[in-house]
């Protein structure tokens, strides 16, 4: 029971760095000034429930929270919002998320680039994740840039996607004399298209006029 339009809404919640989850809503359209929300997380296989440990205030309205304590749940969660008032019934809002479509992934690990007179060649390693994936449950976006000159921008170029199949590495065609570039690596899930952040740029060749 409730008023329409009181229950929370715009629910969302990400898992990020592996350990760690942020959920957000906002105030109902007809929510009175004085409401205040509470979030419930109730796993789905051993139906444990806690309430949100941090939450996150606007205005004194509780509009998000923060875990830093993940061990609790399951592949499926139930999260459900309900709300108090002095002098109006709040609605409740609930929802079942899976933690597979709900986490970005970190930037992929030490990124290294090692040149031959043709190729370089770029490896990484794949980012940690809430539960150990496979390589093949990845996917990668390489961002690379190449400097013409000493004064002048990066040139674009297009983004270039690899499957988590090719052992976490890419050859880069680059003949020398080559000149300076960068490389930047973000990750996704293979099936689940959420790219996490890009890493911070490598630097790989010669700058130019000293080639």
């Amino acid at each position: 029971s409730g008023g329409e339009g009181t229950a929370a809404q715009n629910f969302s919640c990400f898992i990020y760095n592996a350990n760690f989850m942020n959920c957000s809503w906002a105030k109902g359209q007809a929510a009175p000034d004085d409401v205040q929300y509470f979030l419930y997380i109730r796993d789905s296989r051993k139906k444990r429930e806690r309430e949100c440990p941090c939450y996150i205030e606007d205005s004194g309205t509780h509009v998000g929270c923060h875990l830093e304590d993940l061990s609790g749940l399951a592949s499926y969660n139930y999260f459900l919002v309900n709300g108090t008032s002095q002098g109006t019934g709040i609605q409740f809002f609930d929802s079942v998320l899976s933690w597979k479509k709900i986490e970005i992934f970190s930037p992929p690990n030490n990124i290294s680039v090692h040149c031959t007179r043709s190729h370089c060649l770029i490896q990484w390693e794949k980012p940690k994740t809430r539960h150990n994936l496979p390589n093949w449950e990845f996917k990668y976006q390489l961002d690379i840039q190449k400097q013409e000159t000493p004064l002048s921008n990066f040139l674009f170029c297009p983004q270039i996607e690899v499957s988590g199949n090719w052992e976490n590495n890419y050859n880069f065609p680059s003949p020398e004399p080559r000149a300076k570039h960068t490389v930047k690596i973000r990750a996704s899930d293979a099936r689940i298209e959420k790219w996490g952040a890009w890493s911070q740029a490598v630097e790989f060749g010669m700058c130019p006029g000293s080639i």
